[in-house]
């Protein structure tokens, strides 16, 4: 079944059960790099804002064999669990005295967000652009809501590119405060939720996988038990578009002090970076591949970052693109 073709489907079986008054509605959204999405939106009678539920991990359970029947109850449970009871008070992000409290900044592929990029006020950093986005209060929207800042609202404002990367500069680290972890711990945490999962049934990959693994021998299947170089994370705290951690003022100059050296950033998503210390063992060129491969296997299309990796000098104090000729080990 085609997408249009599911996307018909759902709005019907939806419309069916909905109460008198509240309306079904279809839509494509444009997200990061391009890519496409659709969603079904349930909109109640007063209330201007709703969840949306992207219909693309559906469609391909029902092609897997789920009944359509079960697809419904689950997205039928999304929105119920997602569903908000107030309305969104424009007046918040209309009136640009209140709207500058929430507006932060996120990193972007500059290639492949080119058409975005045409409607939205942004400025360069290295081979990636900042862009800017009004942050909704999680608490009324019980988790992340934004709003992407266009051209338009910048004129209804009345403010320029850099009067909006000062106000995003300061509310970022305030409102999503950085997080630095090692890759290790990281690790555990989110091995944690699902290791007696993992543990009660066999890897679908890997007829050898054991019946019991413990934490300890999950993170040494990944990192290898004579991972020599550690690695870390660098996000927020909420996980959520973390690798703009790089711009934070004085950050990367205080990571380097407390690493005592230099050290490469590799985007491991919008989400999140990896910094690696510079002990003069790792190669440009592998590093580059190995962030190449992750991104075509590992990561969601639109959350891949960047294909670059990245250097901090700490006598320089910079950040550069680093280049496959220009740091080899001999």
């Amino acid at each position: 079944m085609d997408m249009k073709a599911f996307c018909e489907k759902v709005k019907a079986a939806l419309t069916e059960h909905t109460e008198e008054g509240m309306q079904v509605r279809i839509s494509e959204v444009r997200k990061n790099n391009g890519i496409v999405l659709h969603g079904v939106s349930v909109f109640r009678p007063g209330i201007n804002i709703t969840p949306t539920v992207y219909l693309e991990q559906f469609l391909e359970r029902y092609e897997d064999g789920e009944t359509f029947a079960d697809i419904m109850r689950q997205i039928e449970t999304v929105l119920d669990e997602n569903r908000l009871d107030e309305s969104f008070d424009v007046s918040l992000f209309t009136d640009f005295k209140k709207a500058r409290e929430r507006i932060v900044y996120k990193l972007v592929n500059v290639q492949r967000n080119g058409e975005i990029l045409e409607d939205v006020p942004y400025m360069p950093y290295l081979d990636m652009a900042v862009v800017f986005y009004y942050l909704l209060d999680e608490q009324q929207t019980d988790g992340y809501a934004t709003i992407l800042i266009r051209n338009t609202h910048m004129k209804y404002w009345g403010i320029t590119t850099e009067e909006l990367y000062e106000i995003a500069a300061s509310n970022t680290v305030k409102l999503l405060p950085p997080k630095i972890c090692n890759m290790e711990d990281m690790m555990r945490q989110i091995l944690a939720g699902g290791i007696s999962e993992l543990q009660s049934k066999k890897n679908p990959w890997d007829p050898e996988w054991p019946e019991k693994l413990s934490i300890d021998e999950l993170i040494s299947q990944v990192i290898g038990e004579d991972q020599q170089v550690p690695m870390y994370v660098l996000t927020n705290r909420s996980h959520y578009y973390g690798a703009a951690g790089i711009l934070y003022p004085e950050l990367l100059k205080c990571i380097g002090e407390r690493l005592e050296s230099n050290f490469f950033v590799l985007p491991s998503s919008v989400h999140e970076l990896i910094l690696l210390r510079d002990l003069g063992v790792e190669d440009a060129a592998t590093l580059m591949d190995m962030v190449k491969e992750v991104n075509r296997t590992e990561v969601k299309a639109e959350e891949v970052l960047s294909d670059s990796v990245y250097y901090y000098d700490r006598e320089k104090e910079t950040l550069c693109i680093l280049r496959r000729e220009a740091y080899a080990v001999q």
